[in-house]
């Protein structure tokens, strides 16, 4: 992200800070450009901007439950299914870095015995999950499709990513400065006062807000379920918010 903050320096000066050397700004840190103790009127606006970028990746979520009399049975045939999802997440080309467990539990499961009002044990459920990254949106639904033939029985979700959002977060934090100074714009002209040099400004928020296309599977998805399952991407919304305070003249 440090490599956008320039970009910041250049819309405040367009803004009107010739007369004022634009420091340096750090997201969520003021950058103050007079003594915080000193006396000065000002114009404190917000500036938003959104900006809708095209994601260029995705990382699923898939894992395997299964259920024995004991933990290690249980522990150990999702073990074994497991390291075959891994590699057919392998085999479709995911190199070992984009590859990381999300979850690994084991824990018992109890039915309740009405006529001896307790619960008895009925076995152990062990579940694993594992996350894959892939700059192929292309590859998704066939990564799925692997995985889920290869043993997977949950599918918690896709999640799209702008993977290089530098340049449309730059262009967003200047929109969202240009939006700060034309509603200080509009209030000095109601003021009858025109507007200076900024004086501090503050980057509320910055990011990526994919929409996520949750494929949730809670219960057991069969092999061979049929065809392959349509992932679209869609885009992406960046959205910056900056807090400016302007000088008045």
């Amino acid at each position: 992200m440090k490599r956008w903050l320039g970009s910041l320096a250049l819309a405040l000066a367009a803004a009107g800070a010739a007369a004022l050397a634009a420091p340096a700004v750090l997201p969520g840190s003021p950058a103050r450009a007079a003594d915080p103790g000193s006396e000065r009127r000002g114009i404190e606006v917000t500036g938003e901007a959104v900006v809708e970028a095209r994601p260029d990746a995705a990382r699923i979520t898939v894992g395997v439950q299964r259920q024995a009399a004991t933990a290690a049975a249980a522990y150990a045939e999702a073990a074994r299914a497991m390291n075959a999802v891994v590699a057919a997440l392998r085999g479709k080309g995911i190199d070992q870095d984009s590859l990381r467990t999300a979850t690994l539990a084991l824990h018992p499961e109890y039915d309740w015995n009405r006529e001896k009002e307790r619960q008895e044990l009925r076995g152990y459920r062990a579940l694993t999950s594992v996350t894959a990254t892939t700059r192929n949106l292309d590859q998704v639904g066939s990564l799925i499709d692997a995985a889920v033939a290869a043993g997977a029985n949950t599918v918690d979700g896709v999640e799209f990513l702008v993977w290089e959002q530098e340049r449309a977060l730059g262009d967003a934090l200047q929109r969202a400065v240009d939006n700060a100074r034309a509603k200080a714009g509009q209030v000095a002209g109601r003021l009858g006062v025109q507007v200076g040099a900024p004086l501090e400004v503050v980057v509320l928020d910055e990011g990526a807000t994919p929409p996520p296309v949750l494929v949730r599977a809670e219960a057991a998805v069969p092999a061979g379920a049929g065809a392959s399952m349509p992932v679209l991407p869609g885009t992406s919304r960046l959205e910056v918010r900056v807090r400016v305070v302007f000088g008045i003249q």
